[in-house]
C-alpha cells in the first residue's frame, strides 16, 4: 500500500552503499545507508529481514520497503544497515 509513497519520497540527505559483502556467501551482503553530512562516531542500527532463516532477502518485496527503515535512521544522524543472511538448512 505504501510502496509508491516510498518510491516517490526524496532522500537527498542519505547515501546508500548497496550490496557490500560481509562474508564468502553471496547472500552475506548489506546495504549501508549513511547521512551525507559528515560526522564521526555514529550509532548503527542493523535490520535483518524476517523469514525464519529459511527464506527472504533484504530486498524481497522491493528495496524501498526494508530500505525505508535504514533511510529513517540515516536521516536522523545514524547509520542504517539492511542485511541479508545465509539460509538454513544448507548453512546450519
Amino acid at each position: 500500500m505504501y510502496l509508491q509513497l516510498h518510491k516517490e519520497k526524496p532522500t537527498p540527505e542519505v547515501q546508500i552503499i548497496a550490496d557490500q559483502s560481509y562474508g564468502a556467501d553471496p547472500r552475506q551482503c548489506l546495504d549501508v545507508h549513511v547521512p551525507k553530512a559528515k560526522a564521526q562516531c555514529l550509532a548503527s542500527v542493523i535490520y535483518f529481514h524476517g523469514g525464519g532463516f529459511v527464506g527472504g532477502n533484504k530486498n524481497a518485496a522491493d528495496p524501498h520497503i526494508y530500505g525505508n527503515g535504514a533511510n529513517y535512521f540515516a536521516e536522523n544522524g545514524m547509520i542504517g544497515i539492511n542485511a541479508t543472511y545465509r539460509l538454513a538448512p544448507q548453512d546450519t
